[in-house]
């Protein structure tokens, strides 16, 4: 998991557990931008490879089972690339903010959401401390796990005044806030502490509807040895 800002990234000493060529790999997949469409299943990305592999062993030639792979993989492509014909139109979001309990009088209450069926404990101390060091402002904790699942983008924004959720797809972007205007009023918000391809998910029509707190990348690794062995040139970075 890579802080998506430079800074926490550097602070931390993420950079330092790696080899030079590991860095490059991960560099290299933060320079190029996800799709709008970056929240798909992951299960529903890997299918066509799981079932060729149970094609090949099933008796069906590799070749066979890698070809039908690829056109599934392709169809998938262009479908991720396809506009929505339909933007559904979203509610005017309103915020309850529930009354503070341990607040000063004076003090700006936040409610912030996160799904709390894990790890609830450090999350309240977190928040408890945060409150301590900050007498100005209060937050309070919402639980966005229901107990079959995690609120929508859409449910969270209705309930909370910030909140913590898997990317948004395309059609939950304007559930939320537009933050470009808060960020082009403060000239001291660092614009450059985000890597450009990290912000492109939450981005719609010149907004910016979110903010990216960690990342993770998938990749394909290949035995060199093999393909060597098959008088095959190795996969370039296309």
């Amino acid at each position: 998991m890579l802080p998506a800002r430079k800074s926490l990234a550097e602070q931390g000493g993420y950079w330092s557990h790696f080899d030079d060529e590991t860095h490059a790999v991960i560099q290299a997949a933060l320079d190029q931008a996800p799709s709008a469409t970056a929240a798909t299943d992951a299960l529903m990305v890997y299918q066509p490879l799981i079932e060729a592999v149970q094609e090949i062993v099933g008796g069906t030639s590799a070749a066979a089972a890698a070809s039908q792979a690829q056109a599934a993989i392709s169809e998938q492509a262009a479908l991720a690339q396809q506009t929505p014909a339909v933007t559904p139109s979203i509610e005017q979001v309103v915020v309850a903010t529930p009354a503070p309990n341990a607040a000063a009088p004076d003090a700006t209450t936040i409610t912030f959401g996160m799904p709390l069926a894990k790890g609830s404990d450090r999350a309240t101390d977190f928040v408890q401390q945060f409150n301590q060091a900050h007498p100005e402002l209060f937050v309070q904790i919402k639980d966005t796990f229901t107990g079959s699942g995690i609120m929508t983008i859409p449910e969270a924004a209705a309930q909370t005044d910030c909140f913590a959720s898997p990317p948004p797809m395309t059609s939950e972007l304007t559930a939320t806030l537009d933050l470009q205007p808060l960020i082009d009023a403060d000239a001291s918000f660092p614009r450059d502490d985000y890597p450009t391809a990290l912000l492109t998910p939450y981005r719609r029509n010149g907004g910016l509807y979110g903010l990216p707190w960690g990342i993770t990348s998938r990749a394909v690794v290949y035995n060199k040895d093999l393909f060597e062995a098959a008088g095959l040139a190795e996969p370039t970075p296309s």
